[in-house]
């Protein structure tokens, strides 16, 4: 009696650091990655409570029938699945893949589950995945092969993740993703440990370890805000610019990069305090707001850092983007006059446009940042 208690305190507690971790996960953003973790969460619920219910019905400690036990264990073996199923979109959602967001290729990598959901049903007839024999639970001959519909996910995400760290260093952050790529292993250690003693409660113990990993990397990601201009952050743009890049040569229109900074601004923090700096800062990141609301594709704005701005926008022609890098001044203008500021507030801004030779978003905001070192010195020359 007092061994299932302890299993079921350990799969209490972590059942319930689970939820908390759902609960603060929901609304922290939009990206596709958050929504696969939530999902992945919620799955992950579902296997540590449908294992606790068989468990402690296959220990006489609840009631039950044999098809309750059946249904349960069928739920836990489910749930296992697709809990490692959206671990792996999340990673491919951090890795910027297809997976990601084409449904086509979510519907490929589901493959293994609905197998699995089919032969589940099945199984409830012919007992070859588990079956009761006088009130008593028995593993049938293809037990095994419910591990295998899980962690074919596990091997896929693991392999895919540390060779697109190697393929494509320059897309992702090769250390994060390497790291990522190494938190399945103790669960699935874990899982086959539980597969030889099914008694031991370390799945969901490991499990949970491994989730709030990830979970610390996951809010990490997902603080996409500049708290002071309530634009996005580099981290943001850092993302965005290689999704975009990745998908550009699909399309008709033209990418452009805007590096954008606040000339002479370290004699505004010098003169008039550091308060003055935040709203001068706080001008600049509304005149960006104010002067692109009309741009046909919804254009990224970011603060890149201190007083360094960036703006991602596919448009049409180069003119487009001389228009738009001109309305984003003329705004500032507007608002500094309107601000009654003791100061001029003017801009230098260097624009960068996309193309095949450019290999990485370091390059490319490297390019943007050469072209507005060259029209901060001739504003300079001109002061």
């Amino acid at each position: 009696m007092e061994y299932p208690i302890i299993y079921t305190e350990i799969n209490i507690f972590c059942i319930f650091i689970v939820i908390l971790v759902m609960v603060k996960s929901l609304g922290v953003t939009q990206m596709t990655s958050a929504r696969q973790f939530i999902k992945a969460l919620a799955y992950m619920l579902a296997f540590m409570i449908s294992d606790n219910i068989a468990f402690l019905m296959i220990s006489g400690l609840i009631p039950s029938s044999g098809l309750a036990i059946i249904v349960f264990k069928s739920l836990y073996f489910m749930s296992t699945t697709l809990m490692c199923y959206y671990w792996f979109l999340y990673f491919e959602s951090l890795r910027l893949t297809t997976f990601a967001t084409s449904n086509k290729s979510k519907m490929i990598a589901g493959i293994p589950a609905y197998i699995q959901l089919v032969m589940t049903l099945v199984n409830i007839g012919y007992g070859f995945f588990f079956y009761m024999d006088n009130g008593v639970y028995h593993r049938g001959s293809l037990f095994a092969l419910q591990y295998l519909f899980a962690y074919v996910y596990v091997g896929i995400a693991i392999y895919r993740a540390l060779s697109g760290a190697l393929k494509e260093p320059n897309y992702i952050d090769k250390n994060r993703v390497i790291t990522l790529a190494l938190f399945p292993i103790p669960p699935a250690v874990a899982g086959i440990l539980q597969f030889f003693m099914p008694s031991m409660p370390v799945a969901c113990a490991a499990l949970t370890f491994s989730m709030l990993m990830l979970y610390f990397n996951f809010l990490e990601n997902s603080i996409s805000l500049d708290p002071l201009t309530r634009l996005s952050n580099r981290r943001e743009l850092m993302w965005h610019l290689a999704r975009r890049m990745k998908s550009q040569s699909e399309k008709s229109t033209l990418l452009y990069l805007m590096m954008i900074d606040a000339n002479f601004f370290k004699s505004i923090n010098d003169t008039y305090g550091h308060v003055e700096g935040d709203a001068a800062l706080v001008r600049i990141s509304d005149a960006m707001k104010k002067s692109l609301t009309d741009s046909k594709k919804k254009p990224l704005l970011a603060r890149y850092g201190g007083d360094e701005f960036t703006v991602i926008l596919e448009v049409e022609s180069e003119d487009d983007i001389e228009a738009a890098a001109s309305a984003i001044k003329e705004e500032l203008k507007k608002l500094n006059d309107k601000a009654k500021s003791p100061y001029d507030l003017t801009l230098s801004i260097g624009i960068a446009a996309w193309n095949d030779s450019i290999k990485n978003v370091r390059e490319f905001i490297a390019l943007a940042d050469e072209k507005l070192y060259e029209e901060k010195q001739l504003h300079h020359m001109g002061r």
